[in-house]
């Protein structure tokens, strides 16, 4: 893999998992198995 590539993914894996944790606590489900 490229290293743009990876970088993307990775920005893109970063930011999913900002939007599942956001939500997580709005529900108030616990999101520690996410991580």
């Amino acid at each position: 893999m490229t290293i743009p590539t990876n970088t993307k993914i990775f920005e893109n894996y970063n930011r999913f998992r900002r939007l599942y944790i956001k939500k997580s606590i709005i529900k108030g489900k616990p999101f520690t198995m996410f991580t």
